[in-house]
């Protein structure tokens, strides 16, 4: 084998030429030679071809080397694009599940908030404030007092349409302020829907000028409502402990100093209620009795104060607070109680929308949607800026009814 091999490779090398016959002699004195030279010989042959190939594979290697470092880089993906994108994925998310919840326990479709939906986005019950007056809290029965209302609020967008426009609503021109600093105070406080901060601020500062004076027990009164106001549309809960913990503690002084003044019964009862549950029902049961107390005797001295305001706040007392920690049927009391509210203080919004959370509560969904159905056209009379928050609480509850 190993003379046909070499006969071919001497055939391919040297054609019939003297060097052709010079290699056929050299390789005819190898065959015939003894001893282990053949082997080595292949052994030498495998070793060069082992050789050609880790030099081909090197070389390989280098250029594969090369045409890396030469590629022209991976684009960059750009961060802002990238948050838009995420951006509108979860926008159109949150479209797909607001829709979703459009649909009733009876699979029935809310059409009036779907065209709400499609015409403006998300609605306007997604933006409201966290801290509105249809917050869970057994006293958020509270209802400010009449005050010059500001323009009247446009309607939903779900109601307007390019064929109609409505006319601007004239404002009415607001009261001039009154001399005496108290009455100023009071003031500040009842026109406080144009400004909460900023008169509730000026208000409290002009009412403790006057803790020192005979209007000692007013001032009293005026702080403790005051601060109610101030927790309900704090943003953040050590604000909101604060300022009705500041209501709880004037509104203390204000029913020693004016037993015989409503007021100062109800706007107690109403902070010891907000501060009870941004603290923790469990940890303020000793607010139950005195709360009960002092809510009783405002509904006895007029079940009509503040848009029946008593009937509000012991209505969504019994409906909120554990019906072991009171005595008789909490259940009957909230329903009686808040039903009353709703008969006489109808143009209050936030009676419609503690009823509609007590019958959601209670096996009464239908009943709640026509309640709810039956105020959402309607536009407020009475302090525009904070029932436009009711109404969009009202539109929240009604997509999961």
């Amino acid at each position: 084998m190993f003379s046909s091999a070499a006969f071919l490779s001497g055939s391919a090398l040297f054609p019939v030429s003297a060097m052709s016959r010079a290699w056929f002699v050299n390789v005819a004195q190898v065959e015939g030679l003894d001893g282990p030279i053949l082997p080595i010989l292949v052994l030498i042959g495998l070793l060069l071809n082992f050789c050609v190939l880790l030099a081909i594979w090197l070389r390989l290697g280098e250029r594969t080397q090369v045409a890396e470092t030469q590629a022209p880089p991976a684009p960059q993906v750009d961060a802002d694009a990238q948050r838009a994108q995420a951006a509108a994925h979860s926008k159109q998310l949150d479209q797909v599940i607001e829709l979703l919840d459009m649909i009733n326990d009876n699979g029935n479709l809310n059409t009036d908030f779907l065209l709400e939906a499609l015409q403006g986005g998300r609605s306007a019950a997604s933006t409201t404030p966290r801290e509105t007056p249809g917050r869970a809290s057994s006293a958020k029965a509270a209802a400010p007092k009449a005050a010059a209302p500001k323009p009247v609020a446009p309607k939903p967008a779900a109601q307007a349409t390019a064929a109609t426009t409505e006319p601007e609503a004239v404002p009415e021109v607001e009261a001039p302020m009154p001399d005496e600093p108290l009455e100023q105070a009071f003031f500040l406080l009842e026109t406080r829907d144009q400004d909460y901060s900023g008169r509730l601020d000026e208000a409290i500062r002009l009412f403790r000028g006057e803790l020192n004076t005979v209007n000692a027990g007013r001032a009293q009164t005026g702080l403790s409502e005051a601060f109610f106001w101030l927790g309900d549309v704090a943003t953040e809960k050590r604000d909101e402990k604060k300022y009705h913990g500041e209501g709880v503690t004037h509104g203390e002084k204000s029913v020693r100093l004016s037993p015989d003044a409503i007021e100062a019964h109800f706007w107690y009862a109403a902070n010891m209620g907000a501060h009870g549950v941004a603290n923790g029902i469990m940890s303020s049961l000793g607010y139950l009795d005195p709360l009960q107390k002092h809510g009783n005797i405002s509904l006895e001295m007029d079940r009509d104060f503040f848009f029946a305001a008593p009937l509000r706040l012991m209505g969504r007392f019994y409906h909120q607070v554990p019906g072991f920690l009171v005595r008789g049927n909490p259940t009957k009391q909230a329903d009686d109680m808040l039903r009353e509210a709703v008969e006489r203080g109808g143009e209050f919004f936030l009676n419609h929308l503690y009823l509609a959370e007590f019958l959601r509560d209670n096996r009464g969904k239908k009943e709640a949607r026509q309640l709810l159905e039956g105020i959402l056209d309607q536009q407020p009379t009475v302090y525009p800026n904070y029932q436009k928050n009711v109404l969009a609480e009202c539109r929240k509850l009604m997509r999961r009814l």
